[in-house]
C-alpha cells in the first residue's frame, strides 16, 4: 500500500482556548514550538488558521515530520475525493480533510499524467492508495443525450421556420422530417443501460 503516515481529520481550532489562562511561569515552560504558537495566536489583527486532528496532531508541527520523498495527499473523509496533493506539505491546507503520505513508486500513472485535472473528483484515496473515481455511466449518458437533443433542436428550429413561412425547399422539408425523427429516437434512449447504448445517428 502507498500510505506511510496518515492523519485524522484536521479541523480548525482556537489555540487560545487552552493557552488563554496560562500564567507567566507556565508560558515560560512552553516548548519553542508552543511558544511560537502562543505569540502568533496573541498577535492583534493577525488571522492565522490553526488546524488539529482528533489524534492531537497540530498541522503546522505534524507536517514537519513528513518525508520530503513522499507525495502528500489530502482528501475528503466522506468520499475519499482528493482535494490537494503536493510533495511540499506546506502547500496543502487540509481543513476538514485527512492527509496521507504516498510513496512515489505507488502513484498510478494515470494520476501522474492527469496533472491539475487530477483534482475535481477524478481521483479518490481508497483502501490505502490513489485510484480513479468510479464513473457514473448513467450521468455521463444523460449529459450526452441532453447535448445531442439540444443540437437536434437547434437544427430543427430554422427548418421549421422555413416550413411555417411556406418558403421551405423539398430538401429542407425532408431534412426537417429526418431531424424530428432523430430527436424522437434520442428522447427514447434508455440511459439506464449505459454504457452499453447504441446511440441513434442522424441520417442527414
Amino acid at each position: 500500500m502507498g500510505g506511510i503516515m496518515k492523519s485524522g481529520i484536521f479541523k480548525q481550532y482556537d489555540p487560545m482556548e487552552t493557552m488563554r489562562e496560562l500564567s507567566a511561569d507556565q508560558v515560560r515552560m512552553l516548548s519553542s514550538e508552543e511558544m511560537d504558537l502562543y505569540y502568533v495566536a496573541l498577535s492583534p489583527g493577525v488571522y492565522f488558521p490553526f488546524l488539529r486532528d482528533e489524534q492531537g496532531n497540530e498541522w503546522y508541527k505534524w507536517l514537519k515530520t513528513l518525508s520530503s520523498e513522499t507525495l502528500k495527499v489530502s482528501y475528503a473523509p466522506e468520499t475519499g475525493e482528493i482535494i490537494h496533493f503536493s510533495f511540499d506539505a506546506s502547500a496543502i491546507f487540509p481543513i476538514n480533510q485527512i492527509v496521507v503520505e504516498v510513496k512515489k513508486e505507488t502513484i498510478p500513472e494515470d494520476f501522474k499524467n492527469a496533472g491539475d485535472t487530477a483534482l475535481g473528483g477524478g481521483f479518490i484515496y481508497k483502501d490505502g492508495g490513489i485510484t480513479a473515481a468510479p464513473i457514473d455511466n448513467v450521468a455521463v449518458a444523460d449529459i450526452k443525450r441532453r447535448k445531442l437533443l439540444a443540437e437536434a433542436t437547434a437544427t430543427i428550429a430554422p427548418l421549421q421556420d422555413a416550413v411555417d413561412l411556406g418558403v421551405a425547399t423539398d430538401e429542407e422539408i425532408a431534412s426537417l422530417r429526418n431531424w424530428k425523427k432523430h430527436r424522437v429516437l434520442l428522447s427514447r434512449v434508455d440511459i439506464s443501460a449505459a454504457p452499453n447504448i447504441n446511440w441513434p445517428v442522424s441520417s442527414v
